[in-house]
C-alpha cells in the first residue's frame, strides 16, 4: 500500500497511454496487463513515478478522455484487480502510482448525462446548459478548443450544453454541489487502491462565468500568446468568460483537502497567457504540488522561450518539466532535427533543471514522430485541422519492444496504429547499445538523483552566445551545464570535469550540443 512511499517530492514522472504501451491479449491494443509486464522497463529508467493516462470506460471519442465511469476499468484494458496489481508491484518497485482524472467534463454516454437529457433536472444542473437566443444561436461566442463551436444543440432538452473541447465531452458545472461531492468520492476511492497521485486534465478550464458573456477578440498580434494552433479560431479570442483559471486555483484549496496531505497533485495548465503566473497560483502548500504548461513543447522553443520561463519561475520548482506526451508530437522531431542526437539534447536539457520533470512513454527510446496516412487517424483534434493538426496520433503509435516486423513486440495481433519504426528502435535492440538513446537517458536519470539536480540550493541561467548556461549548486557539489540552441558550434563552458555530454568535439559544442561538467 501508499505506506510505502514517501511522498512524491520533485519526482520524475514516466507517462504511460495504455492503450499504446504493451499488450498482452493479441487485440493490437494496450491493456493493463501490459502495463504489469513493463514495470521492470520503466523502474530501470530510474524514474519515481508512473502517471498512468485515463483507462476507464469510454466511447473514445478523444482517446480516453471522454469518461462515462471514473471509478471502473474499460473491460477492452482489463480489470480492477489489473490495476491492483500494478499498484502492488510498482510500490515493490519503489515506483508511485498516478492515475489521470479527467473531471472538466464526461462523456456523453455518462449516467449523468443521459439522465439529464431524458428530463431529470438535478442530473441536468451538473452540467451547463443554456436556452438558445432568440433566433436559436448559441448562447455565446465563445469557441471550443477543437475549433468549432462551444455550444452543442440538444433537440430532447431543446437547449444548448457547452463543452469546451470535443463535442461528445459536455462540461460539468464545478459550481455544483453533486460534482463537487463526487469529485471528492472518485479521488478517495483511487486512494483506498493505494494511489499516490493524481494529474488533472485541463485544470484550468474547470470554471466558466457565470454571467455566460461572449469573449473579447483578440488583436491578431495578440494570438500567438494563446494556446492552440496558429491557425485555429480558438486563438481569435482572448477567452475572459469561457475558462476562468483564477477561479480555478482558488479551488485547488478544496482540492487539496479532499486529498489530504500525502498524496502528490499535478495539473494541466492549458490557458496560455501568462502561463507561469497561473501555474504558480494553483500550486503551493495548501494547493497543487505541481502544474506543467505547455511553454517548452511550443514548437521551434530556442532561447527566448527559455530565458523567460526560467526568469518568470524565479526559483519556484513548481512546474514540471515536459518534452512530449500523449498530446504533443514526438520531441525530436518537433524540437529537433528528428535524430538521436536531439533526443540526447532535450534528455539532458531536462535531467539538469530543477523541479519535476515528466518522461513521455518511449521517449527514452528517442523516438522520432511516425509519418501517418490519414486513414490511419482518428483523433478528433488532429482530424479537424489534417495534415497540420499537432500530431496527437503519431504520439500514440504503440512503442516498440523488439525487433519483430510490423508488430514490435507490442502486440501478436495488428497494431491498432501502424508501426514503421527504423531498425534498431526497440527496448531490445538498445538494450544491447551502449550508446543508443536509452542508454543515455538513463545515465541522465541516476545523475539527476545522484547530484540532487531537482533540488539545487542556488541556481542561475543566461543566455548569452546563443548558449543556455546553467549554474547549479547542490549537496553533492557545484556544475555547471550549457545547451547549444545556435546553429555554429560554440565552446563547451568552463569548469571541470566533464559529467555528461552529447555532440561536444575538442571542447566545442556542435548545434543542439550538451555538457554537463562540475564547476
Amino acid at each position: 500500500m501508499r505506506d510505502t512511499l514517501t511522498k512524491l517530492d520533485r519526482p520524475t514522472i514516466y507517462e504511460i497511454y495504455p492503450r499504446s504501451f504493451r499488450d498482452t491479449t493479441g487485440t493490437g491494443e494496450g491493456d493493463l496487463a501490459g502495463i504489469l509486464n513493463g514495470l521492470d522497463h520503466v523502474a530501470a529508467l530510474g524514474v519515481d513515478a508512473i502517471w498512468i493516462a485515463p483507462f476507464y470506460p469510454s466511447p473514445r471519442a478523444d482517446g480516453g478522455y471522454d469518461v462515462t465511469d471514473h471509478c471502473a476499468v474499460d473491460s477492452r484494458l482489463g480489470t480492477l484487480e489489473d490495476f491492483d496489481h500494478i499498484v502492488e508491484k510498482a510500490h515493490a518497485l519503489g515506483l508511485g502510482v498516478m492515475v489521470d482524472l479527467v473531471l472538466k467534463h464526461t462523456s456523453l454516454d455518462h449516467p449523468w448525462f443521459v439522465a439529464a437529457v431524458e428530463g431529470d433536472d438535478t442530473a441536468a444542473a451538473r452540467y451547463v446548459w443554456r436556452d438558445a437566443k432568440p433566433d436559436g444561436t448559441a448562447p455565446t461566442n465563445w469557441i471550443s478548443y477543437f475549433g468549432g463551436p462551444a455550444w452543442t444543440w440538444n433537440h430532447k432538452r431543446r437547449q444548448y450544453y457547452l463543452h469546451q473541447y470535443a463535442s461528445e465531452q459536455p462540461a460539468l458545472d464545478h459550481r455544483n454541489p453533486d460534482v463537487q461531492a463526487e469529485i471528492r468520492a472518485i479521488m478517495d476511492f483511487w486512494t483506498a487502491r493505494g494511489v499516490d497521485g493524481f494529474r488533472f486534465d485541463a485544470v484550468t478550464s474547470w470554471f466558466h462565468d457565470p454571467d455566460f458573456r461572449d469573449n473579447p477578440a483578440a488583436p491578431p498580434d495578440e494570438r500567438s500568446r494563446i494556446e492552440g494552433l496558429p491557425f485555429n479560431p480558438y486563438t481569435h479570442q482572448f477567452h475572459r468568460h469561457d475558462m476562468m483559471p483564477q477561479e480555478g486555483a482558488a479551488h485547488m484549496a478544496r482540492i487539496r483537502d479532499w486529498a489530504g496531505p500525502d498524496v502528490f497533485l499535478m495539473g494541466e495548465n492549458n490557458f496560455g497567457i501568462a502561463s507561469v503566473e497561473i501555474a504558480l497560483e494553483y500550486t503551493g502548500p495548501e494547493r497543487l504540488d505541481a502544474c506543467y504548461t505547455t511553454d517548452t513543447v511550443k514548437c521551434g522553443a530556442g532561447l527566448a522561450v527559455w530565458d523567460e520561463l526560467l526568469s518568470a519561475i524565479n526559483g519556484t520548482w513548481r512546474l514540471p518539466w515536459w518534452f512530449e506526451s500523449h498530446d504533443q508530437a514526438r520531441s525530436p522531431t518537433q524540437l529537433g532535427d528528428g535524430t538521436a542526437a536531439a533526443a540526447r539534447f532535450l534528455a539532458l536539457l531536462g535531467g539538469v533543471l530543477p523541479g519535476a520533470l515528466m518522461l513521455y512513454q518511449g521517449q527514452e527510446l528517442g523516438l522520432p514522430q511516425p509519418h501517418l496516412d490519414r486513414k490511419d487517424v482518428e483523433d478528433p483534434y488532429d482530424l479537424a485541422f489534417w495534415p497540420d493538426g499537432p500530431g496527437r496520433s503519431g504520439a500514440r503509435v504503440p512503442i516498440p519492444w523488439t525487433e519483430a516486423p510490423g508488430t514490435w513486440g507490442f502486440t501478436d495481433g495488428t497494431p491498432w496504429l501502424p508501426m514503421r519504426w527504423a531498425p534498431g528502435a526497440s527496448i531490445a535492440a538498445q538494450e544491447a547499445d551502449p550508446d543508443s538513446a536509452l542508454a543515455f537517458q538513463r545515465k541522465v536519470l541516476k545523475l539527476r538523483r545522484a547530484l540532487e539536480l531537482a533540488r539545487p540550493e542556488r541556481f542561475a541561467h543566461d543566455t548569452a552566445d546563443g548558449v543556455l548556461r546553467l549554474e547549479m549548486e547542490t549537496g553533492a557539489g557545484r556544475f555547471v551545464a550549457g545547451f547549444n540552441f545556435c546553429d555554429q558550434a560554440r565552446p563547451v563552458p568552463e569548469g571541470g570535469e566533464v559529467v555528461l555530454s552529447s555532440g561536444v568535439d575538442n571542447g566545442q559544442m556542435r548545434p543542439r550540443g550538451a555538457v554537463l561538467r562540475r564547476a
